[in-house]
Formats: C-alpha cells, structure tokens, sequence
C-alpha cells in the first residue's frame, strides 16, 4: 500500500537534534544543508512533491524555478507537443525541426526562439517562509538525525571531545536506519507494480513519448480473427 507522506516544518529535526548535550547549538541552517545533502545523497524521489511551472522563454532561454530539483518532462504551451532532450553540442541556440530542450544549472534552452514552456518535475514543499519542510514520517526523521549525528560526530572525534567508540556507534545506526528507510522507499506498490507490468507491450508504441506516456500503462488487448 502506498503511504501518504505528509510534511512538516524542518524545526521538527532541529529540535531532534538539540537534544543531544554536545549538539545544543544546532540550528535551522545546518538543518537544511544536511537534509538537502541527505535527500540528494540517499536518492529518494519518492519524498519529493509534483512540481508544475510555466517557464517564459525569451531567446532561446528560460529560468527554471528553484524549488525544482528534476525535472520530468517538458512541453511546449502553444502546441502541446512534449519535448525531447537535445543531444548534440551545438544546438541549444537554434530552432530545429522537433521541440527539444538542454537543462544547465537553473536554465533552460529550448529550440524555439520565444514562447512558453510547461515543466513536470519534482520538488521540495517550502513553507510559508520559503523553507523547505521535512516529511512527517518517524523512520525518515530517524535516519535524518542518525545521519546528522553521524556527520558533526566525526568533527568531535576529529578535534578529540568524543572517542571512537562513539562516532562508530553513530555510523552504526546510520547504516541501519537507511537501509530500513532505502527499502521501504524502493519496492512499488500493486498498483504501480500493475503499471510496470502493462507497460511490457506486445505492440511498441513509437509515439508514446509525444503523448506524455498518458497511455503507457493501458492494458493490451489481443484480438482473434
């Protein structure tokens, strides 16, 4: 069964944090770089959120939102076509026959001059301040703050105020809470799984792609003559 993963403000992890004698000068900043770090590092996009955005192209170019983090697929507004990824060097700056895009840094190329692009990707939920909130789930925030302990333990035992036997317990848990946590997020649900088998067709549909894969995981049906 698929989990429905609610979010919360990330002063839930600080707090976690702050417990800790030896960590009673965390603070909301180093909360966000460690989770940022920790969300790219372990790869789960299933904490992400669907992130949607009309992105205004003016030569060639558009700026691609910050909270965007992957970006799914493209489409161009004015035909509803979906656009493919660019794969030569030199095309990012001209038109071409098919609606193709490149991605560098925070900006976005696209093969036509002017228009407006629509994105699906996935992103981070920010709060009503712009901070990035965390997922109220008691095995993520676990692993968060086993991996956080793991990370400022080694600085102490580098500049000698913990012994070995301490930071080594942190990576031991660490160790184990993410593997739980990498598990969990990893094995689809039947639903998906139903999607996943569909999607093996007798039949290949070249044109999938241009119809955002919307029918991919249709069933087939076999007719007799």
């Amino acid at each position: 069964m698929k989990r429905k993963i609610d979010f919360i403000s990330i002063d839930e992890i600080v707090s976690r944090v702050k417990d800790h004698p030896m960590m009673t000068d965390f603070d909301k900043e180093k909360a966000i770089r460690y989770m940022l770090e920790f969300t790219r590092k372990v790869d789960m996009h299933d904490l992400y959120v669907d992130v949607y955005a009309d992105v205004l192209i003016i030569d060639y170019r558009g700026l691609i939102p910050c909270n965007i983090v992957a970006i799914e697929q493209v489409k161009d507004e004015k035909t509803g076509l979906c656009m493919r990824a660019m794969l030569g060097s030199f095309n990012e700056h001209g038109e071409e026959r098919e609606p193709s895009f490149k991605v560098k840094g925070s900006v976005i190329f696209c093969s036509m001059r002017e228009g407006i692009v629509k994105i699906a990707g996935k992103g981070l939920p920010v709060d009503d301040d712009g901070f990035p909130m965390v997922p109220e789930d008691d095995l993520y925030l676990k692993t968060l703050e086993s991996y956080i302990k793991e990370n400022m333990f080694t600085v102490l035992f580098d500049l000698g105020k913990i012994a070995k036997n301490v930071l080594d317990n942190a990576k031991q848990d660490y160790c184990f809470n993410v593997a739980q946590l990498s598990s969990r997020l990893s094995i689809p649900d039947i639903n998906e799984m139903e999607s996943i088998v569909r999607g093996n067709r007798m039949v290949v549909d070249d044109d999938e792609f241009s119809r955002g894969f919307s029918k991919l995981g249709n069933k087939e049906y076999r007719k007799h003559f």
